[in-house]
């Protein structure tokens, strides 16, 4: 007997499209939960949600970079 391993596709994403992602879905997510979302409506809201969370980001970071801002670090005071 043979053994058929799955054709899996690997795309790499960069930090910044991983965080969109991750932020999407928890958003996602907690609106399931308050009853603010049906499951049936994910594929539409998880697309406008991303798009806006993408533009929004997108947005900062090219302002960022054309204004030379530095970037926002947190410091904690051990």
């Amino acid at each position: 007997m043979t053994s058929c391993k799955p054709f899996v596709i690997q795309y790499s994403m960069n930090k910044t499209d991983e965080h969109i992602l991750r932020s999407t879905k928890e958003i996602i997510v907690k609106f399931i939960e308050m009853g603010r979302l049906s499951p049936s409506n994910v594929n539409q809201s998880f697309q406008e949600i991303y798009s806006a969370i993408h533009q929004t980001v997108t947005v900062h970071e090219s302002a960022k970079s054309e204004t030379n801002v530095p970037e926002i670090k947190q410091y904690h005071n051990k």
